[in-house]
């Protein structure tokens, strides 16, 4: 499916019916920003600046209604099936705009558009029942309800609403303010405040309230005892997926706990594992934390300290050479934070193949055909879009070993995303990642080493946790005999790139073991 960028940034976009298959698919929420902040621009009477994107999308089965020219006695009903990018059908320019996939009347078999907006403006269409109806307690107070408990005690909404949870920050003071996060179908709470010595510290607490009197409580002072719900998190259990027994969170890793149940290992199975493990090159060769720390420095601004001995405790990807650096970053590194468990949730929900859309050409075999037989589909409809022609590039030029071509290819979509007006802001990061590490691994298999390293520093630039984003960097400072640049590279990659995935990590190690110059 094309997005916002199809038809009103100068591509060429069908104007079909919904259809049974749109149903139950919805535009990813940075889709409809990223449409929001072009209309923005280029309508700014119609959508003015201080009119927010809205934050979420009504789910499916969601019921709505409205009244026809305003008549009470006149009233229309329907039900939220999806929502898809569609061409405005009336608008000269052919521009796309987003919209509810519908039935209406609910009962009807025929499917129709809503504009999006019409739905999420104050007069537009109102929504008389959310499904599928909120699991848990039901008698807890509602998401909307919970907003204006917090409204009252200066607390606003520091993110987007995600898994059934709302997060608020205190607002009335601007020094390490204190962070509330409600979990609003189980009641659950999550408290994060600062202490005079240690800085921040959280408390999470089960069925902390149950009633709007008990949480306003809280909000009121989040310090307050309710008597329910504490817990330590150090007596956890859980079983790991290899032994089967029980055990503590003592006995799992983060990146393992992270995991989730009946996806974790233990640490003794872990241990084991990599014991037991046959390393044709060299299996005494153990990869130690403090031999390839002294690669990175801290992450505080102004900071060049080597070798940080402090990491972020949520993301665990961000490293610093003191405590105090660690919280004089922590405002800034908050953003990134929560972007890097974006991806570890897209990477666990992808399955194994994390490089599906790289730009490296690795798929697995099993969806490598797939990949191909798209572009192939692409390339003859002529579909000119960003998204269509990296597919293009990486899986019929880059697997049939045309560098060159693949080259070209992403030099012109690159200069097309530079160029003219209609061309304009047609990329988003992730396709400009892409293209970067696209660009490293063809100037890589051409001998191009100076260019393949400045490539992909741009990739890295965007995204240093990408799976495999410092590799074709590596290789090519070994290519040119640099072999200091290239140790240094990939230890970079072990500590940076997806440490959650136990492939990615497996594929960095064996770089690092399995070339002899890493040795020298």
């Amino acid at each position: 499916m094309m997005g916002f960028s199809g038809l009103c940034m100068g591509f060429e976009v069908d104007n079909d019916d919904p259809t049974p298959d749109d149903i139950g698919r919805f535009i990813p929420q940075p889709e409809l920003q990223a449409w929001w902040a072009y209309m923005q621009r280029r309508y700014p009477h119609v959508f003015p600046a201080s009119d927010p994107c809205p934050s979420r999308q009504w789910p499916k089965d969601t019921k709505i209604k409205n009244y026809f020219d305003g008549d009470r006695s006149k009233e229309m009903n329907a039900i939220i099936l999806g929502s898809k990018m569609t061409v405005e059908p009336y608008s000269p320019s052919g521009e796309e705009y987003p919209a509810y996939v519908v039935r209406c009347p609910p009962s009807s078999s025929e499917l129709s558009y809503i504009h999006l907006t019409d739905v999420h403006e104050e007069d537009g269409w109102k929504v008389i029942q959310e499904e599928p109806a909120r699991q848990g307690n039901t008698s807890l107070p509602s998401p909307d309800v919970i907003k204006i408990i917090a409204l009252e005690y200066s607390y606003e909404e520091r993110r987007d609403e995600a898994s059934s949870t709302l997060f608020f920050k205190d607002t009335s003071t601007t020094h390490n303010p204190t962070l509330i996060n409600v979990f609003y179908t189980t009641g659950g709470v999550m408290t994060k405040l600062s202490h005079p010595t240690s800085g921040y510290n959280q408390l999470w607490r089960r069925n902390a309230y149950d009633s709007v009197a008990s949480l306003a409580a809280i909000f009121e002072n989040p310090r307050v005892h309710t008597g329910k719900g504490y817990r330590n998190a150090g007596n956890a259990v859980r079983g790991c997926v290899k032994c089967g027994e029980e055990k503590k969170r003592a006995d799992f890793s983060n990146n393992q706990w992270r995991k989730g149940q009946g996806e974790s290992k233990c640490t003794s199975c872990l241990q084991s594992q990599r014991q037991g493990r046959n390393n044709d090159v060299d299996a005494s060769y153990e990869i130690r934390w403090e031999s390839i720390i002294d690669s990175i420095t801290c992450d505080a601004e102004g900071c060049l300290n080597t070798s940080p001995a402090y990491r972020c405790q949520s993301c665990c990807m961000v490293y610093y050479c003191s405590d105090a650096c660690r919280r004089s970053h922590q405002r800034e590194h908050s953003q990134e934070c929560v972007g890097i468990d974006v991806m570890r949730l897209r990477t666990q929900m992808s399955g194994s193949d994390v490089n599906l859309r790289s730009g490296l050409c690795n798929a697995k075999p099993s969806t490598l055909s797939q990949l191909r037989g798209q572009a192939m589909a692409t390339q003859l409809s002529g579909n000119r879009s960003v998204d269509s022609l990296l597919l293009q590039a990486e899986y019929i030029h880059q697997a049939d070993e045309n560098w060159e071509q693949a080259l070209q290819l992403y030099h012109n979509i690159m200069m097309a995303s530079y160029g003219e007006e209609e061309h304009s802001d047609t990329a988003t990061p992730s396709q400009w990642r892409q293209m970067f590490m696209g660009l490293s691994r063809c100037s890589f298999e051409l001998g191009m080493y100076d260019k393949c390293i400045s490539a992909g520093s741009g990739a890295v630039e965007m995204n240093r946790h990408f799976p495999q984003v410092h590799r074709y960097i590596a290789l090519a400072h070994a290519a040119k005999g640099d072999h200091d640049e290239a140790l240094k590279t990939m230890k970079q990659a072990i500590l940076y790139e997806a440490p959650w995935c136990d492939e990615t990590a497996q594929l960095n190690k064996d770089l690092l073991r399995g070339h002899p110059f890493f040795y020298n």
